[in-house]
Parts: structure tokens; sequence; C-alpha cells
């Protein structure tokens, strides 16, 4: 249904909000599940993919402070885990967060700035 809004409507910025959610849905539904992937890290903190895959599953909940402090482990224990893939996401988190919580974004990209 998405798909079926006016240009206009899908590049507003509620569209574009909408947009990563349903993204993060489907990133989400692609992965072993919530239940799974806590099971998983539970078991195996190091586990940085089941920790990466728990945070889009938490990112498409609406769980968005504590998927990034699963990104922000991977990124201070492993910053090199899919060639930065933790990094890439903050920064992608903070572009989504950047209109409605500018705050909060601003805090994760001061966070992120200061590991490097």
């Amino acid at each position: 249904m998405f798909n079926r809004l006016p240009d206009s409507a899908q590049k507003s910025e509620m569209g574009v909000s909408i947009a990563s959610q349903l993204n993060f849905k489907q990133l989400a539904q692609n992965t072993a599940g919530m239940a799974a992937l806590q099971d998983q890290v539970l078991k195996s903190p190091d586990n940085y993919q089941a920790n990466f895959d728990l945070a889009l599953c938490l990112f498409a909940q609406h769980e968005v402070e504590q998927g990034v402090e699963r990104l922000f482990f991977i990124q201070e224990n492993n910053p090199d885990f899919k060639e930065g893939a933790a990094k890439e996401m903050i920064g992608l988190i903070c572009n989504m967060l950047a209109n409605t919580n500018p705050k909060e974004s601003g805090v994760y990209r001061r966070r992120l700035a200061n590991l490097n």
C-alpha cells in the first residue's frame, strides 16, 4: 500500500520514516526471530551476528535504544564485523532520528565519534 502513495508522500518526512520502518520489518523477517536471537545472545554474548540480527528485530519493534545498544556493543568489540556494518547501521539510525528526535540522534553521533 505504501508503494501506491504519490512520490511526494513517500519522500516526505513521514514517508521516509514509514519506509525505514517497513525496511526494518522486512530485514527482521529474514532473521531467526526475536526469541531465538535473545536466547543465542544470552548463551553466547559475543555472537556478533546474533546481536546484529537482534538489533534489526528491535528496530522493527520500535525499540530503538535497545537496538542501538546492540550495535554499539558490536562496534566497541568487533568494529570490523561485516566490514563495519554496525557503524553504518548506527549512522542510518542517526539519520532516521535526525528529524524526529535530534537530541537522541546527536547523542548517538557523539558516542560513535568518540569510539574512533
